[in-house]
């Protein structure tokens, strides 16, 4: 069964930005561990990119590290941005572990609050060559949001009830 369709039938919703946000929405990335949002321009284009999403299972047998996971994602997606090279040559495992070491436990990440469905929410952020990402567990999924290029506006998170405005917007 579709994922998109099990979530629909559990009731389970998906988050991503109000209406007020008018630019392109699409989906980024669904499968059986998450699913996500993303609302803005694909890259390479420079204006900022938000992507919100879900990891499913934030505990027992599913259970994963967020902290690694996230921090390797704002890692990979900076450094390919950023650095050409690292686009193109074959990604130095050791290179990605020593940087990764700044996102694992807590020492990477601090509190911040971000507004969700109108009420203010307490998200771990971390941030790593301007951009940033923010993560907090609702129910048993974290729910993280992932800003590139960041322009300055506020961040407000919203649940998404019907994700067909962004099927077949494909980046």
């Amino acid at each position: 069964m579709d994922v998109l369709e099990q979530r629909r039938r559990e009731g389970r919703v998906a988050f991503g930005l109000p209406t007020t946000f008018l630019g392109r929405r699409w989906l980024s990335e669904y499968g059986s561990d998450g699913l996500a949002l993303a609302h803005g321009e694909p890259r390479p284009h420079p204006s900022p990119l938000i992507t919100v999403g879900i990891l499913f299972g934030s505990s027992g047998p599913g259970w994963i590290d967020v902290q690694a996971t996230l921090g390797t994602r704002l890692l990979l997606a900076e450094r390919s941005r950023n650095d050409p090279a690292f686009q193109f040559e074959t990604r130095d495992q050791a290179v990605i572990e020593r940087e990764l070491r700044a996102f694992s436990g807590s020492e990477g990440w601090e509190f911040t609050t971000l507004d969700l469905n109108g009420s203010p929410r307490e998200f771990l952020r971390s941030e790593r060559g301007g951009d940033w990402m923010a993560f907090t567990e609702i129910d048993d999924e974290w729910v993280w949001v992932h800003v590139e290029q960041p322009d300055g506006t506020p961040v407000s998170i919203v649940t998404i009830h019907d994700v067909a405005p962004y099927l077949g917007n494909d980046a």
